[in-house]
């Protein structure tokens, strides 16, 4: 699996850069849409309500989420606080999720760079826009220069989170220009994404260094490695892409390997990805 936690200030348009990697076949997870289940369960609606009275139940009984808005973007100290008790819940929700996925995942998280980064995440995505598009987009939610300003004073800047991300979408043009964009760059990820750990088991030694010539001699893979079993037998273990395994399997199976597997990643970074996508293409 591969994990890109994705972030972006108010306006810049990252639900429409998740909703088009996810048309492209990407799994997306948005923090947001998990907040407001949060909402609805009990835990975090009894905390507000001791805190905050209630003044934050709607008619309904459910929560008045733009009078939760009011209070927290009036005050740091009620900022932090719901974010101590919202952000836990929202990581472990997304845990939980991941458990069960694979390929590439994407999770839109808005205060992703506000704090440090999860475990769970291989790489960032930053999704910017000037101030005058986001003013224009923002204005269509019935968000003010003003409000925009309050709220992003509890952001990080946008210059100091696009210093820390992996990758940044410049997203001031129009929606196909958009789709465009993250179509192109699905390519490279859904091959970072395809990056393998294989192995190779043989009678004895000389197939096996006859296979790592091989490997080596075709380009298809890199940190080769073999190793003696007890029984006699030599193992070779390499990382390729998944579109290379077919190749290395017809390779090994000439030289009478024994069989022949491999598994995805499940944790590596973006950093890590790229390194070894430039090795197998050096």
């Amino acid at each position: 699996m591969f994990t890109l936690g994705v972030a972006g200030d108010v306006g810049a348009g990252k639900s429409s850069v998740c909703r088009f990697f996810e048309r492209n076949g990407a799994t997306v997870i948005d923090a947001d849409a998990i907040v407001h289940e949060l909402w609805e369960r009990k835990p975090l609606l009894d905390a507000a309500r001791s805190r905050w009275g209630e003044r934050i139940a709607a008619p309904d009984g459910a929560v008045d989420r733009k009078e939760v808005a009011r209070i927290l973007f009036a005050s740091e100290e009620e900022y932090t606080w719901l974010c101590g008790i919202l952000h836990p819940m929202v990581r472990r929700e997304i845990e939980a999720r991941l458990s069960k996925l694979t390929g590439l995942v994407l999770a839109e998280v808005p205060l992703l760079f506000e704090s440090p980064l999860p475990w769970w995440v291989d790489g960032t995505i930053y999704v910017s826009a000037s101030r005058e598009t986001r003013g224009r987009r923002n204005a269509y939610r019935g968000l003010d220069e003003a409000e925009i300003l309050r709220r992003e004073s509890f952001l990080l800047p946008g210059k100091r989170k696009m210093e820390r991300a992996d990758l940044v979408i410049e997203n001031d043009g129009s929606l196909d220009h958009l789709e465009t964009t993250v179509r192109d760059l699905m390519d490279t990820l859904l091959s970072l994404a395809g990056i393998v750990n294989g192995e190779s088991v043989f009678g004895g030694e000389e197939h096996a260094r006859s296979f790592e010539t091989a490997l080596l001699a075709e380009k298809i893979a890199t940190a080769i490695c073999r190793r003696p079993f007890s029984d006699g037998r030599t193992g070779v273990s390499f990382i390729t892409e998944e579109r290379s395994l077919r190749r290395a399997e017809e390779i090994a199976q000439g030289l009478d390997a024994r069989y022949l597997w491999a598994d995805t990643f499940r944790r590596c970074s973006y950093a890590s990805r790229k390194r070894i996508m430039e090795e197998l293409h050096a």
